[in-house]
């Protein structure tokens, strides 16, 4: 049946990839890639009545009619069987979805400059692929899009919402950002959303080590994850209101950690003028079934799945990219091979290693026995949603230096929580070291902001930030030069921020960097 098959749209104006990251998206997805497009294309090329019938739609004049669409995207969906496919379209694909009944998936707009565009139609036309690439019909058509795509635009971004992609990066970039929304995607479809055990028990002066237990007990009998809001949602100090420096603080599974742990984090970050707004606990069951930690992982797991489709081959002179996932199904020979200590991975960047094993660098080789470990062998995870109390707080690079500590626990900051949970100081049970150490904290605004979502779920920051939420903030990379890329984290990660100035800080990094 078509309306059982998961469409995952692709919308854009002329020339602005929109093919391109199809075929691509569908490859790494292993599914089938459907372009509007070229149905059309081929339609026409045999059928010459058919052309001049529909010749002003193909000049850009007007759009096609929706029943030509429907006819032959009928046919392509019923050409073989689909539990999922990538369709590249363009209006009126509103009207097909309402009429076909089509269950969408997942919509992506990508974003490209005009400079870009005429850049991507001079290459295409000079390979000459396709019969109908020329300057006319590019300007007629770019017209057109821009005066109907809005409404293509509104109609998905109500039914669903709309995954926005900045398309003037590289055609790897722009494939890592779809693929990091995707696992937003499959997340949030997974249906199990986060309840707010808050809004119906009244745990007044609970002790926090009370509220985490009962956390942990609650999402085990429901089989749910479940958080809490604690009574210091709106920040205050002389009369002022903040929203600054909200992060993720995640208690990092396998190991067990007692009521103890949870006041000491708590009493540390007041000293250094944070507070917590909210705790969630995630039971196994939730964690298994919704995929949460590749969601978490983001780009690090994007490129231990997807490596050889998301990096270039140019920043590893030639060399074959081979990802984590791809070298071996089976883990424990990833795990043997990337901690051999005859070589040591290299760290190229935030959310990137690789080890060079003779012609060929392994991307990531960590990250699938960390996710395999952190999804079963633990029964419930827990984690903290701070942000900054007072005007005088510790800024971002204090928490992630003095207060958690560098990812090696065992040379960290003799104060911080890895250090203490290392030294036993904190009376952790299992073993701390350089692959768990017990803590993890968002390096961040950005970063901060997109695990928030992951763990405590879209509705929570929404009516968190409210008129300052912004939408599908995610490690978006940005190039600084044709070879390097740097990630938006690492760009940010030392950036104090009030949740408003998260756009506008994004737009400025953008003209700086593009």
């Amino acid at each position: 049946m078509i309306e059982n098959i998961k469409i995952n749209v692709v919308l854009g104006l002329p020339c602005t990839g929109k093919t391109t990251l199809s075929r691509k998206l569908a490859q790494a997805l292993q599914i089938e890639h459907i372009s509007i497009g070229d149905l059309i294309r081929d339609y026409f090329l045999n059928n010459e009545v058919v052309k001049k019938e529909h010749y002003s739609a193909f000049e850009g004049k007007q759009v096609f009619d929706e029943q030509l669409i429907i006819h032959l995207l009928n046919h392509a969906l019923n050409e073989k069987t689909y539990d999922s496919v990538v369709i590249d379209a363009g209006p009126p694909f509103d009207k097909v979805v309402e009429r076909m009944n089509l269950s969408i998936n997942a919509v992506f707009f990508i974003h490209v400059s005009d400079q870009k565009r005429i850049e991507n139609f001079s290459k295409r036309e000079q390979q000459g692929e396709r019969f109908d690439d020329q300057i006319k019909l590019y300007n007629s058509r770019t017209v057109l899009y821009k005066r109907e795509l809005n409404k293509l635009y509104q109609y998905f971004d109500q039914k669903i919402g709309i995954y926005d992609l900045d398309g003037d990066g590289s055609k790897e970039v722009v494939l890592s950002q779809a693929l990091s929304y995707m696992l937003l995607n499959n997340l949030e479809n997974s249906e199990i959303y986060p309840n707010n055990v808050s809004a119906h028990i009244d745990l007044g002066d609970t002790e926090i080590g009370e509220i985490v237990n009962g956390l942990i007990k609650t999402s085990k009998d429901l089989h749910k994850p479940t958080y809490y809001r604690t009574d210091n949602v709106i920040n205050t100090h002389k009369g002022k209101t903040f929203s600054k420096n909200n992060m993720l603080l995640l208690f990092k599974p396998c190991l067990s950690y007692p009521q103890s742990v949870y006041r000491y984090v708590q009493r540390k970050l007041q000293q250094h003028g944070y507070g917590i707004e909210a705790i969630v606990c995630w039971d196994k069951e939730s964690v298994l079934k919704s995929g949460i930690f590749k969601a978490h992982f983001d780009l690090h797991y994007i490129n231990a799945k997807w490596g050889d489709l998301v990096i270039p081959t140019e920043n590893f002179e030639g060399k074959t990219i081979v990802s984590a996932y791809q070298y071996s199904k089976d883990i424990s020979l990833i795990h043997k091979v990337w901690n051999d200590e005859k070589k040591k991975p290299a760290n190229i960047k935030h959310s990137l290693w690789a080890l060079d094993s003779e012609d060929e660098i392994i991307i990531n080789g960590h990250i699938p026995s960390i996710i395999r470990d952190f999804e079963e062998e633990s029964d419930y995870v827990i984690a903290f949603h701070i942000c900054s109390k007072c005007e005088n707080s510790m800024d971002w690079r204090f928490m992630r230096d003095k207060f958690l500590g560098s990812t090696d626990p065992f040379v960290a900051d003799s104060k911080s929580l890895r250090w203490e949970a290392a030294s036993g100081n904190l009376q952790i049970i299992g073993d701390i070291n350089f692959r768990n150490n017990a803590f993890h904290l968002s390096s961040g605004p950005f970063e901060g902001y997109r695990e928030i979502r992951v763990w405590f779920g879209d509705k929570y920051v929404q009516d968190l930030f409210k008129e300052s939420y912004v939408k599908g903030v995610i490690d978006r990379p940005i190039e600084e030069t044709h070879k390097l890329q740097s990630s938006l984290y690492q760009m940010t990660q030392n950036i104090d921020s009030d949740s408003s100035m998260l756009e506008s800080i994004l737009e400025s990094l953008k003209e700086k960097y593009n």
